[in-house]
């Protein structure tokens, strides 16, 4: 085996993305993990934030121009019941805005239902106690989710633990 790197993403506005090295013995540490990069936006007269496409994909670029990426997984998305059409349309945006950074960097992103990656790591549906159990996962790796908002981040690199331990990527 060779030392390989693989992204994980957990979409969404509080989303975030991670970057997993794994070593020639499998072992994988989180090297860097954050927030998807986000810009105020004027919507319907109001202030809003939206993922930030331009940036997302200088990022992602230059992510990869740093290191040899061998894949990425997203978690996939779907509107949640009782979310609102333009909630909806908003939430689809941004799982597409990702995969085009992605693949404008030459990475196909790999998908995963929720329920499929967060059984697979044993998840909890809490983000509070998703955090904790991402912090299990990567042997206390909790310098990367230390607010309770930072819960994308330890979903993003379960989501890239799982791709790798399952042979996704």
């Amino acid at each position: 085996m060779t030392t390989r790197y693989v992204i994980g993403c957990d979409p969404g506005l509080g989303g975030a993305f991670a970057v997993l090295h794994i070593g020639d013995d499998g072992a994988a540490i989180v090297e860097r993990c954050e927030d998807l990069p986000k810009v105020g936006a004027k919507v319907r007269g109001k202030r809003k934030q939206k993922i930030d496409a331009g940036g997302l994909v200088r990022l992602v670029r230059d992510l990869a121009a740093a290191r040899p990426i061998s894949g990425a997984i997203v978690e996939a998305v779907n509107a949640a019941p009782g979310m609102g059409v333009s909630g909806a349309f908003s939430f689809g945006r941004g799982a597409g805005i990702i995969e085009a950074a992605l693949i404008a960097a030459g990475i196909v992103p790999e998908f995963v239902a929720p329920a499929v990656w967060k059984r697979a790591m044993r998840a909890p549906a809490d983000k509070r106690l998703s955090r904790a159990r991402a912090t299990e996962l990567f042997g206390g790796s909790d310098a990367h989710w230390p607010l309770s908002r930072h819960d994308g981040r330890a979903e993003a690199a379960m989501v890239a633990l799982y791709g790798v331990k399952a042979g996704v990527i």
